[in-house]
């Protein structure tokens, strides 16, 4: 991420690039924890596929088919959020827009905004991820032989863990929180900060 943040043309704010991505981390952290949940679950409840080969199906799904997922959802959430509450007070949940400017000018973070925005996209990751599940269930037999497949060419037990639960993850999350950066942040964005007018 710290790469993405020292390539950007014009720069976000170190207070936005912060805000953007920790709302990644804590999404990160809610689908991890979901996953190994459904992960269980899932092997409790279908006859095909262990833990660790649906562990890596829900990583490998939820960073590709999910990030578009993701992606829809949010735009779709906040034409909804425009249509209920109208374009100016909608405009705190877009992603990237935590300032308002005080009435001596100074452009001040506003903390309210960064949470309404997490739970905006706390929302959408669990929507992504219920979405998700879907899929599992309906593909699930090609998914489970795509995984073992994939899992086959590591021999041993504590190799497949490690390339599951460590190598698997790293990889896929690191491409995901590369892509999803690209729409969570403030598009129209030409000084790395966005004003938002808060209604008293």
């Amino acid at each position: 991420m710290l790469l993405k943040k020292c390539s950007e043309s014009p720069p976000r704010s170190w207070a936005c690039f912060l805000g953007d991505t920790s709302k990644q981390v804590c999404g990160a952290g809610w689908i991890h924890l979901m996953n190994i949940v459904f992960s269980v679950e899932i092997h409790r409840s279908l006859s095909t596929g262990d833990q660790c080969a649906w562990y890596w199906i829900n990583i490998v799904v939820d960073c590709t088919v999910g990030v578009f997922i993701e992606y829809v959802l949010l735009q779709l959430s906040m034409r909804l959020l425009v249509l209920l509450l109208g374009a100016p007070r909608a405009e705190q949940y877009r992603g990237g827009s935590y300032y308002q400017r005080a009435p001596c000018g100074k452009l001040c973070f506003r903390w309210e905004l960064y949470f309404k925005q997490l739970a905006l996209w706390i929302v959408v990751v669990t929507l992504m991820k219920l979405s998700v599940l879907c899929l599992l269930f309906f593909f699930k037999v090609s998914l489970v032989m795509l995984a073992e497949t994939c899992l086959s060419v590591v021999q041993g037990e504590q190799a497949k863990l490690v390339a599951v639960m460590i190598v698997t993850p790293f990889v896929m999350n690191a491409f995901q929180f590369w892509v999803v950066d690209g729409f969570i942040k403030r598009q129209e964005d030409e000084k790395g900060t966005h004003v938002v007018l808060l209604e008293d």
